[in-house]
């Protein structure tokens, strides 16, 4: 939870200080558990480019747990 919440803070960095937002919701769903998201304002990165970077993403880290 604090890597990701301290990623939504980074890639807010460039952003107007009014601007900048990060959202950690929570919720309990009896068929699949509990659930965690964390959100920024941030612009994030173009839709064509999110296969490219989780491609890197798990070529570093693998697919172990606590990434």
């Amino acid at each position: 939870m604090l890597n990701l919440s301290l990623n939504a803070i980074e890639a807010m960095v460039g952003a107007n200080a009014k601007m900048r937002k990060v959202v950690i919701r929570t919720e309990s769903n009896p068929s699949q558990g509990p659930a965690v998201t964390v959100g920024d304002s941030s612009p994030g990165f173009a839709p064509e480019d999110r296969e490219r970077f989780f491609r890197i993403l798990l070529h570093h880290q693998g697919l172990q747990c606590g990434n």
